[in-house]
């Protein structure tokens, strides 16, 4: 059961490594630097949702271990809410303020800024579906279907995006690259309903 969050780890350092050589290829140092501020920004905001994820897991568990398929519902719906809330918050705020967000980070380099504010809006364009989409995967580690909570907890780091950013950056360049994680976002969550 243990396999999904530890395969998340490993392929959250394979995709930073292929982000870092894609962004180095089509934008240089910038986008590197800009990509860096954004991925911090993204990790804030999906805090609370893996904190979320992780306190409802044992209670999901618990009462699925207890045949309690009410309580399993009931708990799986607060949390997958609670997760969108926050992610769908953290959306608004990169689309309000997203020149304001990156100038916390650097406000004299202009083209850091610039870059940085585009990459943010582009990046994070599916940042409310990301909340479900990984209270969904957990709840598979929950009920004990680590095959399951493996494949849909990698889906979005690693079996969609590591595609995306292989293919679209061909075909459009540094833009390809930031369209990658909305399109990973997008048909991660989707599978996960799926499974759901």
């Amino acid at each position: 059961i243990g396999v999904a969050p530890f395969s998340m780890q490993i392929a959250a350092c394979f995709l930073s490594a292929l982000l870092n050589h894609s962004l180095l290829t089509y934008g240089g140092d910038t986008a590197i630097s800009g990509m860096g501020i954004v991925i911090c920004i993204q990790i804030l905001i999906l805090m609370p949702i893996i904190g979320i994820n992780q306190g409802a897991q044992p209670i999901i568990g618990y009462n699925y271990g207890a045949r309690a398929h009410g309580r399993v519902k009931a708990a799986l719906k607060r949390a997958a809410l609670a997760a969108t809330a926050i992610s769908l918050l953290g959306f608004l705020a990169t689309r309000l303020f997203p020149t304001a967000i990156i100038r916390l980070f650097n406000h004299t380099d202009r083209a850091l800024v610039a870059f940085g504010s585009h990459a943010l809006t582009v990046f994070l364009f599916a940042l409310p579906l990301v909340g479900f989409q990984i209270v969904g995967a957990g709840y598979f580690q929950a009920v004990g279907k680590a095959r399951q909570a493996m494949f849909l907890t990698l889906s979005r780091q690693l079996v969609l995006l590591v595609p995306a950013l292989l293919i679209l950056p061909r075909f459009l360049g540094l833009q390809g690259v930031l369209l990658a994680g909305p399109l990973a976002d997008c048909l991660s969550a989707i599978l996960t309903g799926t499974f759901l």
